[in-house]
This record gives C-alpha cells, structure tokens and sequence, in this order.
C-alpha cells in the first residue's frame, strides 16, 4: 500500500465515515443519538485493528478518533446540558496538559519515555555520554514536554469554544447526534491537525538537539 493510498483511508475511516454516519444516519428516523455514534466509531476502530495486525502499529488519529467517539458516546446516553459537554471538551485535555507539566519536576517529563520508544536508549546514553551533552539534551526534554503539554492545554480551550458553538442540543437527542457529527468534523481540522503538528513540531525540535549534542543522525539511534 502505497503512503497516499494509506492517507486517504486514513481520512475516509477517521473523518469522512464518522463525519457521514453521526451527521445523516443519527436520526431518530435512522439509528438513532444512541447508535449512530456506536457505528461511527466501527470503522476507525477495524482500521485501526487493521494497521495494529497487518502493519504492526496503530494510527495515532484511529486511536484519537475511536476514543473521542467513544467518550462523547457515552455522554450521548446522560442527560446533560450542552454547555456541560463544552464543559468536558474544554477540561479534559486541559488536564491531560497539565499533568504532562507536572511531570517535569522530578524529571526530563513524560516526553522523554516517549522518546525512548521511539529511539534505542542504549545508543542515546552512549552518544551523550561520549560527547557530554547529557545535560543539554535533558533540559530541551523538558522543554519539549512542557510546550507538549501547552499544545494539548490549547487545543482543550479551542475544543470548548468550538463546542460552545457547535453544540446547542443537549446530549441524548437526535439533534446532538447530528451537531456532534458536525463538530467531529471541524474539531479534524481546528483542533486534531493543529495539535498533531505542534506535537511534531516538539519532537522535531528535540531529535533536532539530539542530533547536535551527539553529532550523530537520529536514525543511527534507531533500534536495531
């Protein structure tokens, strides 16, 4: 499978089937507030199975998409007023933000466990310690971790508004069902997007000091 081919699934299972069940086939005259977003999760979630068996990782938007789903599922079977679930949009990854700062007082932070997975730690300690970059590379982990969790505290704040604006319905109806596909929809481009490339942005900026302070391309630092 070619990347563009794998790209455009990509949207198809993640943005246009969830956008095109919870906005048309959420009706009371369909399948319903409860579950249309139960059938707008399946194929993000069988695509994500699929890339998890077949090419052996999963993709991080599936993974978003099926939990943000799933959540705002649940929330369709309380009632609750809509500025609650603005509420909850807004609180959520704020506090996932913070909690990424927070990690960061006794240590390099969260980022750097992220790191890890990613590169082979023994090849990294071994190349900072040759060059003495050790302490350098450790306080832009840091850094990193916490414009990370900055990252994430925004994209909560724009989540709220977004919400505020797109959802009026309270939740369990039929016309949140369909306010929620749309909101789905915007959230992609307004929030998701934003978010992965300021992520990418981070881990950019780090592997870009690990290179500098080892003297050494990060793909040397790869497992294997």
């Amino acid at each position: 499978m070619t990347r563009r081919t794998q790209t455009f699934l990509d949207l198809v299972a993640n943005l246009g089937w969830p956008f095109l069940v919870l906005t048309w086939w959420s009706g009371d005259d369909a399948l319903g507030p409860r579950w249309g977003p139960a059938l707008a999760m399946a194929l993000p979630l069988a695509w994500a199975l699929y890339r998890r068996i077949v090419q052996g990782h999963t993709s991080p938007i599936a993974a978003l998409v099926v939990t943000s789903i799933a959540l705002n599922a649940a929330v369709g079977f309380l009632p609750m007023d809509a500025r609650w679930f603005a509420l909850k949009e807004a609180v959520m990854p704020m506090g996932f933000g913070a909690i990424f700062v927070l990690t960061t007082l006794r240590g390099p932070g969260i980022l750097a466990g992220l790191i890890n997975e990613m590169l082979d730690a023994d090849k990294v300690n071994a190349a900072l310690a040759e060059t003495g970059g050790t302490e350098v590379y450790t306080a832009r982990i840091r850094r990193g971790t916490r414009l990370f969790g900055l990252v994430t505290a925004l994209s909560g704040i724009v989540s709220g508004v977004l919400a505020t604006v797109l959802i009026t319905s309270p939740t369990g109806s039929t016309e949140f069902a369909v306010q929620l596909g749309r909101y789905t929809a915007w959230s992609y481009g307004a929030v998701t997007l934003p978010t992965l490339l300021g992520t990418m942005w981070v881990l950019r900026d780090v592997l870009t000091t690990l290179e500098t302070t080892t003297g050494k391309p990060f793909e040397t630092l790869l497992p294997g």
